[in-house]
């Protein structure tokens, strides 16, 4: 199994692509704790992983909260004494609007969520890796290497998480840890579904049409799941990735080959 024995650490875990991270990790062999704002979302997560046969715990935690990050960590280090892969695949991102339309708590927000919030979770829980092992994967997005008229802040958030995920990355090396960034597009799922429902009403076209408008921006004439995002995340973390860091893999079935 790729985690055999594995402490794996899944932050901002919702029903999409954390979800599927804490079945796969799993089902790898790690004990999986998944961690978000939303205690009905962890126990349901932690409830299918067990029924799975696996062995899972949940806990809240706040991102832009260190105090939190850090109750996190003393819950870890309580039920496990050591993480050896962490997982953050919280984000946030604004409505559609323009630069001028932007307020500036939205900009606080996404900096603080998609990037701060990356580095108040690994300065609580990088300690607990062991010496000599570990590995980490951030979750990016394409629109932090595409410039975007109507989500400006988002997008800004996102292309300073690659500049911090190069960073850490040549920070942890030294010390024997991973750090890579898995770059998405469009992702299946509810929140993809609820987009297309709301852009569908405002244009007045339907929902399967706007889904396969998405869907054709990319040569393979589809949009990645949740669950073939946490297959390349569980190799990533796994020691079969082991000469890989401060590498961003796109998985978005070739979205980012578009203009």
């Amino acid at each position: 199994m790729l985690l055999s024995n594995h402490v794996t650490v899944i932050a901002g875990a919702g029903p999409g692509v954390g979800r599927a991270v804490a079945l796969t990790a799993a089902r790898e062999g790690s004990a999986v704790v998944v961690a978000a704002r939303s205690r009905p979302g962890i126990d349901a997560i932690v409830d299918e992983v067990r029924e799975a046969g696996g062995d899972a715990a949940g806990f809240t935690v706040d991102l832009t909260d260190t105090a939190s990050c850090e109750a996190l960590a003393a819950e870890v280090s309580k039920l496990h004494g050591r993480v050896d892969a962490i997982v953050n695949t919280a984000f946030w991102t604004e409505p559609e609007r323009s630069l001028a339309d932007t307020e500036e708590e939205t900009w606080k927000r996404a900096f603080d969520v998609n990037v701060i919030g990356s580095w108040r979770l690994l300065n609580s829980l990088v300690p607990l890796i062991p010496e000599g092992s570990g590995s980490i994967v951030l979750t990016g997005s394409q629109a932090g290497f595409k410039p975007s008229a109507t989500l400006a802040a988002y997008a800004a958030a996102k292309a300073a998480l690659v500049s911090f995920v190069r960073s850490a990355a040549k920070q942890y090396g030294p010390m024997g840890i991973r750090l890579n960034s898995i770059v998405p597009g469009s992702i299946g799922g509810e929140g993809l579904r609820a987009w297309a429902e709301e852009r569908a009403a405002e244009l007045g076209t339907t929902t399967e049409h706007e889904l396969a408008i998405r869907a054709a921006k990319s040569p393979m004439g589809r949009i990645v799941t949740p669950q073939e995002i946490a297959e390349a995340i569980t190799f990533t973390l796994s020691p079969r990735a082991s000469g890989i860091t401060g590498t961003f893999i796109d998985l978005d079935c070739g979205q980012h080959l578009s203009a």
